[in-house]
């Protein structure tokens, strides 16, 4: 795979290569990435033929700029909006379960229009089944419960099942069943019909009608006189035009196997990446603009495999977002894990441990049980860290635990040996004798101090 800076002779290029006796060759444009030459070749030959293809494009009549010649990977594949080929139905169905749309399209570029019409529910059965070499084919779409009269049976599943509630037979074939098991054979017909009315919508199979049923309605706009499809779609002529096409999305422009000697384009799974290479894809993921925590997220979620240990993951995971954020940002700094806001930490700890306390804003220290001003300090002496208590009376500085003047002593004043009673007195008197507090702009919070090591 080669990524050029002009795309003038790729296709002729590409052409020649195939008569040459590659195996395959794609040419992918991309509207912000820029444009791409993949050639199918042996994959034991990819360094030397790395070397071969960047003398040959040099040769071109104008030079097309080489910037790099890599192996094709799972980052380049997402990309061009091929697939995953290391996708699993797990994969999808945690897609599904949070409603990621974007990460949907990566995966099944394929089912992009099911996607943005919110089918979800065939997706996990539809990557299974795009995945299969020959699909089964559905010997018959069993109607058990439409066939009128009482048959003798035996179950064709059990021919000791019960006949207490009678035998029924399919109106297709002559297959006989006792009522649980086909009411279990139901369920499974109408999630196979689901499924080949998707993969109609999917490949492009549909098979419409001549004429539009006048009785029928159009299943996404409800209007009246749409065309049918036997796998049961309906859609009148304005649904059945193709929606308009992404502006952003890449186009592959040419692709082309040999005709007696096709090879595959091999997807190489590095299982380990270079620190440029995975900020790359990340960008490409997220763009430029996210927290540490989706950005944590994303990097658990694409090279968490490859890295053993939430210490190790969260190191290597910092170290890429410092590099992430723009250059003299205060998220630049945020090397190491004591350097994080705690709000921000919180938030970073959580990715890992859904449990994660919270921190204390002032210490950042794990607040044990419910803490102190709304669960946001760990004590009362970091909640009133930074703030001055003066009397409403004299101005007067106090004390903002037990905030009691000297001068117009008014309420109780503080017990000499720290004790229950001494506390609720204290809350007392900042309940109803309470200072004017203000915060002080010049103050530090203690996480950001320096500590002995």
């Amino acid at each position: 795979m080669a990524k050029v800076q002009d795309a003038t002779y790729l296709i002729p290029f590409a052409g020649a290569e195939i008569v040459a006796g590659v195996g395959g060759v794609a040419v992918v444009n991309h509207p912000t990435a820029g444009h791409y030459l993949v050639i199918a070749c042996d994959q034991r030959a990819v360094d030397g033929y790395a070397c071969k293809l960047r003398k040959q494009l040099q040769k071109l009549p104008q030079d097309p700029g080489v910037e790099w010649i890599r192996p094709l990977t799972r980052q380049m594949q997402c990309l061009f909006g091929w697939g995953d080929v290391h996708a699993t139905r797990e994969d999808v169905e945690r897609a599904c379960d949070s409603s990621d749309a974007e990460k949907l399209k990566a995966l099944l570029p394929q089912a992009t229009a099911l996607i943005r019409q919110g089918r979800w529910e065939q997706l996990p059965a539809l990557h299974d089944a795009l995945r299969q070499e020959a699909p089964a084919l559905q010997d018959c779409f069993h109607d058990f419960f439409s066939t009128p009269g009482r048959f003798p049976g035996p179950c064709a599943n059990n021919a000791n099942h019960s006949g207490r509630h009678g035998f029924f037979k399919c109106r297709h074939c002559p297959k006989q069943l006792c009522k649980p098991c086909a009411g279990d054979a139901e369920v499974q017909v109408n999630r196979a019909k689901a499924l080949h009315r998707t993969l109609h919508d999917v490949n492009h199979e549909h098979t419409w009608s001549k004429e539009p049923n006048e009785k029928s309605v159009c299943e996404r706009c409800e209007r009246g006189a749409p065309y049918e499809c036997e796998c049961g779609a309906r859609l009148c002529r304005t649904c059945l035009s193709p929606p308009p096409a992404d502006p952003f999305a890449p186009t592959t422009t040419y692709w082309r196997t040999h005709p007696t000697v096709p090879r595959p384009f091999y997807v190489i799974d590095h299982k380990k990446l270079r620190d440029e290479t995975k900020l790359e894809w990340l960008r490409a993921e997220l763009g430029d603009n996210e927290d540490i925590a989706a950005f944590a997220r994303k990097y658990l979620e694409l090279f968490g495999d490859l890295v053993h240990g939430s210490y190790v993951q969260r190191s290597a995971c910092l170290k890429l977002f410092a590099a992430y954020v723009p250059k003299g940002s205060a998220e630049a700094a945020w090397h190491t894990e004591k350097n994080i806001p705690p709000a921000d930490l919180h938030n970073f700890e959580r990715v890992w441990d859904p449990k994660a306390p919270k921190r204390c804003l002032e210490c950042s220290k794990k607040i044990e049980g419910a803490g102190v001003r709304e669960g946001r300090y760990c004590a009362e002496a970091c909640a009133g860290a930074g703030r001055k208590t003066i009397c409403r009376t004299c101005n007067k500085a106090l004390d903002p635990i037990h905030p009691y003047c000297t001068e117009c002593k008014r309420g109780a004043p503080r017990l000499g040996k720290r004790s229950a009673q001494a506390d609720m007195l204290s809350l007392a008197q900042r309940m109803w004798f309470g200072g004017a507090e203000s915060k002080d702009p010049e103050h530090v919070p203690a996480w950001k101090k320096r500590r002995r090591s």
